[in-house]
């Protein structure tokens, strides 16, 4: 008898099973948005700003040689996913400059680089089919010699407010008829290849010219 008891105390004791979890619904990944035509869409949807391309002169030579076929072939959803890729805004900028290259050159550089961007598009459509890209490239330190180690030679004028462990790049597509289109200088910079706008285009606006002082005469 009082093991009968005792085994019925267990039991009433023994917590009651619980019921099993039920399964969450599955909720289908939310889409990334399209591309919005401002400088603010990359707030909305960051992953834009990211190149398929490898941050290697490899990488680089292949995506301009993308470029070409798709700027030839017309096909524009692709020309305009590489002219976003190569865009420059000011983010990038501070990345690849120096802080007193930034204060200097940023407001010359920056809102014209879209413009002149289309341009060398539209010189690129001219090269027609069979287009070659050749790459070369150096680093910020490299440039600080005052050689121009194969780009324009007005880097130099820049050289000082280039970063100098940035690698910097010149591309060059030439078509079949001699005619070429250069992209100079081109830097992998926060996940994107950029176009630089050949900063130096703008030196002679921003930065003062001391003229040569003559010897004092006693």
């Amino acid at each position: 008898m009082a093991l009968a008891a005792l085994a019925c105390t267990r039991n009433r004791a023994r917590p009651e099973s619980q019921p099993s979890a039920r399964a969450i619904a599955s909720t289908p990944a939310r889409s990334i948005s399209p591309p919005v035509e401002d400088e603010a869409a990359e707030l909305i949807n960051p992953l834009r700003a990211l190149s398929p391309y490898a941050d290697t002169a490899a990488g680089l030579q292949t995506m301009f040689a993308d470029l070409a076929r798709a700027t030839i072939d017309n096909d524009h959803d692709q020309v305009e996913r590489m002219e976003e890729q190569l865009r420059l805004d000011d983010e990038r900028f501070a990345l690849v400059f120096t802080f007193e290259g930034h204060r200097q050159l940023h407001a010359a550089v920056v809102p014209s680089a879209r413009e002149r961007l289309e341009e060398k598009f539209t010189r690129l459509r001219a090269l027609g089919p069979g287009a070659a890209v050749t790459v070369l490239s150096a680093t910020g330190e490299d440039l600080a010699d005052g050689s121009s180690h194969g780009f324009d030679a007005r880097i130099a004028t820049v050289r000082t407010l280039l970063r100098p462990t940035v690698r910097y790049f010149r591309v060059m597509v030439r078509g079949t008829g001699g005619e070429s289109v250069v992209f100079e200088p081109v830097a992998f910079a926060g996940g994107r290849w950029v176009w630089l706008a050949e900063p130096w285009t703008a030196v002679s606006a921003v930065l003062p010219v001391t003229a040569p002082t003559s010897p004092r005469t006693h």
